[in-house]
């Protein structure tokens, strides 16, 4: 095809509907600590997923368990050649630069989304709550576009991108079910010069070899939403796009390997890493005021609530591959070239994303190069600042007047890629963090002194060491993301999760109910079911350790247990996870399937109890009358139609006939409640017609009252009550 008849065939293409560009779609990974989502465009651009600017922070939420744990503001990917003929302007660019991110994507011209799908390696278990579906991943993950059950990882999201400069890509982020590899996400770049340079797959007329291709990342972190006025509003404004954010580089220039170490200074807490890898890392710095009534906001104890510490995350990634060239693939020790962290808010960084602008892609390529002035710098943005002592305003080299804060970013090149050659580059995200129970410990105690106290210094700094622990997790976890990587993903999965949880609420006790499936993994020791009380999000105690499965089976496929403790009023949230016994990680230490499985996300609550006899039973509204429908239990969820059965039996079989003795509807009751409802539809999906009906009761188990031991119902049972429908 001809250089010149490219354009022309895209336009045309495009007007005949014969070239389909899909608009952005979203897909979560959602079955670790830290989950976040991801878009077909390959990589996630500021508000990106829903264009609302109060979800900024959106994305990386760690842990995951808790609400807005987010840290993500905005991701960017840059590609980047020298000497460039663009075969749709005609014009030879010196420095050709396409991108995606961090506000903007042209997903017409430049950026092509030609496959993105999630792969799981097994399916979803099914959850239910009191019938219906209630866990959070079938609102996050939706469904899976496959199942591969050789998969090297629990879940996949996959990206195949076209661009208009002729290098297309894939994108592999992977996410571990793992304990302890939980919270990060590993990601597989490859980039080929394959002359594409359409979504239609229009090529060059003869591929040509590209020179200096850089391909550069930019993370844009915010810790936390929670803290920001998004929430919580203990931190300022300007915290919630990444003002007081520190990036750190660690490793940089090649001054990374086996043995060796820097110290960095985190808010005053000196801290040795380990830099035999390398990457970057952020936290939250000093804002320009006091988070409220103390005078240091690093970790943003919320002083005027629960006095917990809110923003104590570390978000950050460690580099763990990249090409020496085409046909070496052993991994360069010496990229990233660039290290720099870039202003957010200022140029070259900023929306432009016109790539026939030769003086911002030019911009955008010096900063890509990693050479001075705008690439790297012989310190990192946090050394700089601690250096200064003051907030990343004023004073930083190429950041001057930047108030919008800055982003981490990383750069690989120069590579030169003939026609057809590939090069790969793998890195992982992590967050690291103190738990929960520590924040909540250590800001009671801060908050306990008044900044008058003669020894409010020596509390601030206790704090602040505490908050500082939260690197020591994120580098644990950035080495088990290099092991796994180098290790061919060989890390251990845990036991599978049951297949299907079901939680019954019902009179005096909610039940519990969960496939075997899991006493076939190698391994398998038992099952814990945990439970919270009054929010999803709050912390989970053990109510139950199955270590013999035969004690609570209901038949060979599944098991069962009646949680009496409930108390009614209360909400209550559950999950269940099998566990090991220490011989599949390898080290002893025991492995259980991932509880956002299975971890419900609508409340169980307590029903009425059950009858004492059943001349107790009463059937509600009769008669029926359509009518007055819309004033009986309400419309929502099908309720107009509902004709309820109050003081049944804990289990029962109940059925209704037509007066002529027709059965049209009939179903096993057995929650445990007093309470079971029916629609007024038949067995058939009919809708009934006026008339005398007939329900028979029959009591299918008996019920003893645990305290006197009086028999309310037994096995056989049986009553028949008459009730009308009018239509």
């Amino acid at each position: 095809m001809k250089l010149s008849k490219i354009k022309v065939l895209v336009s045309a293409m495009l007007i005949l509907g014969m070239v389909v560009l899909p608009a952005r779609d979203i897909k979560w990974l959602a079955i670790g600590n830290m989950q976040n989502w991801f878009s077909s465009e390959g990589c996630e651009i500021e508000i990106g997923r829903t264009g609302a600017t109060q979800d900024q922070i959106d994305g990386l939420r760690y842990p995951a368990l808790y609400d807005n744990q987010d840290v993500q503001c905005a991701k960017s990917l840059w590609i980047g050649a020298a000497g460039y003929n663009d075969p749709v302007s005609g014009i030879r660019y010196d420095n050709k630069v396409v991108n995606i991110g961090p506000r903007q994507v042209d997903n017409q011209g430049a950026i092509f989304n030609m496959e993105y799908k999630l792969i799981g390696k097994k399916a979803r278990p099914a959850v239910y709550v009191d019938g219906s579906p209630a866990n959070q991943l079938v609102y996050l993950e939706s469904t899976l576009d496959e199942v591969d059950p050789d998969l090297p990882c629990d879940r996949m999201i996959f990206n195949r991108i076209n661009t208009s400069m002729g290098i297309s890509f894939t994108r592999k982020v992977m996410a571990f079910s793992n304990n302890y590899h939980q919270a990060y996400h590993l990601y597989e770049y490859e980039f080929t010069n394959n002359g594409v340079i359409t979504a239609a797959g229009a090529t060059t007329t003869s591929p040509v070899t590209l020179n200096d291709v850089y391909f550069y990342w930019t993370a844009r972190y915010a810790v936390n939403r929670e803290a920001t006025e998004y929430e919580l509003g203990i931190l300022p404004q300007a915290a919630a796009w990444g003002r007081n954010t520190m990036n750190h580089a660690f490793g940089r220039k090649g001054n990374w390997g086996p043995g060796m170490t820097e110290d960095i200074n985190i808010q005053g807490t000196m801290k040795t890493l380990p830099t035999d890898i390398r990457g970057v890392f952020s936290w939250q710095g000093s804002c320009t005021k006091p988070a409220k009534s103390h005078a240091d906001d690093f970790g943003a104890p919320y002083s005027e609530g629960d006095e917990r510490l809110t923003s104590v995350q570390f978000p950050g990634i460690v580099i763990i591959h990249a090409d020496t060239s085409p046909t070496d693939p052993t991994d360069d020790v010496n990229q990233p070239v660039a290290w720099q962290s870039i202003a957010s808010d200022l140029k070259p960084h900023t929306n432009n994303m016109d790539q026939y602008d030769a003086n911002t892609m030019t911009a955008r390529y010096e900063y890509m190069e990693g050479i001075e002035p705008a690439g790297f710098l012989e310190k990192s943005h946090a050394e700089y600042v601690i250096e200064a002592n003051e907030v990343p305003f004023t004073n930083m080299p190429d950041w001057p007047g930047n108030t919008g804060g800055l982003s981490a970013a990383y750069g690989f090149g120069p590579y030169d890629l003939a026609p057809g050659q590939s090069v790969k580059i793998v890195y992982a995200e992590a967050v690291g963090s103190i738990d929960m129970e520590t924040r909540r410990n250590a800001g009671k105690i801060y908050c306990s002194v008044e900044t008058t106290d003669p020894d409010y210094n020596a509390f601030l700094a206790q704090k602040d060491n505490v908050v500082a622990q939260g690197v020591d997790s994120l580098f644990q976890y950035f080495h088990r993301a290099v092991e796994n990587y180098e290790s061919g993903y060989n890390v251990a999965f845990p036991p599978e999760t049951p297949e299907s949880f079901t939680v019954v609420p019902g009179g005096d006790r909610i039940t519990l109910a969960w496939a075997r499936n899991s006493e076939n993994s190698p391994g398998f020791a038992g099952y814990r079911i945990y439970r919270a009380l009054g929010e999803y999000d709050s912390t989970y105690h053990l109510l139950l350790d199955v270590t013999n499965p035969a004690a609570y089976q209901i038949d060979a496929g599944f098991c069962e247990y009646d949680d009496r403790t409930a108390v009614r009023g209360f909400d209550y949230y559950y999950f269940i996870e099998a566990y090991d016994d220490g011989t599949q990680n390898g080290d002893g230490r025991v492995l259980s399937s991932s509880k956002f499985y299975t971890l419900t996300s609508t409340p169980a609550q307590l029903k009425r109890l059950p009858g004492k006899s059943l001349e107790d039973i009463r059937i509600v509204p009769n008669p029926y009358h359509v009518r007055a429908k819309t004033m009986q239990f309400g419309t929502a969820g099908g309720q107009a139609d509902r004709i309820m059965f109050y003081g049944v039996p804990p289990k029962c079989n109940i059925r209704i006939f037509t007066e002529r003795g027709d059965q049209i509807w009939e179903k096993e009751h057995i929650n445990n409640s007093g309470d079971e409802a029916w629609v007024s539809i038949t067995d058939f999906r009919q809708v009934v017609v006026s008339g005398v009906y007939i329900a028979l009761i029959t009591v299918t188990e008996d019920y003893i009252n645990d305290a006197t031991g009086e028999t309310y119902f037994s096995v056989g049972d049986q009553i028949i009550k008459k009730f009308i429908i009018v239509r």
